[in-house]
């Protein structure tokens, strides 16, 4: 038993010295680019306009804020556990911190056309994807070229 253990520590450690940190760390969408596994921070990935915050998990619910495109949004993940909720047609949506406050939080769609994860880039690769999602790039693809 001792062994196993030693041996999935040195696999993981291993993996994490071989594999790029956010291929690594990071929430990744599913083929519809939906997110169902958590992330802690995300970026507004959309083309224009701004992103609705709404007060439950679908369009159903009232819109409470608007975020700009290339805003970071901070998950609220510490009031229930799993930031991501479905909706009646099962799409995830992510439970957002706003305004400096996590006791009412909003949501957006986890999507990559909404949102990015942002989990896993350092200072300079996040500066980097916002710069290029502001020039109107899409998240996959800054996040792929701010990546060294």
């Amino acid at each position: 038993m001792f062994k196993v253990q030693q041996l999935s520590l040195l696999t993981a450690a291993t993996a994490m010295v071989l594999l790029p940190y956010p291929a690594f760390a990071q929430a990744r969408p599913d083929s519809r680019g939906d997110y169902y596994s958590w992330g802690g921070s995300w970026i507004v990935a959309i083309n224009s306009g701004s992103l609705n915050c709404r007060s439950g998990p679908g369009t159903n619910y009232r819109i409470i804020t608007r975020f700009p495109k290339a805003s970071y949004l901070a998950t609220a993940s510490e009031l229930e556990g799993n930031p991501i909720e479905q909706d009646r047609q099962g799409r995830p949506w992510v439970r957002i911190k706003w305004a400096g406050t996590s006791t009412y939080p909003c949501f957006v769609r986890a999507n990559m056309s909404f949102i990015g994860s942002m989990d896993g880039f350092d200072g300079n690769q996040s500066n980097c994807i916002n710069r290029e999602i502001r020039k109107g790039r899409s998240f996959p693809d800054a996040a792929f070229d701010c990546v060294d």
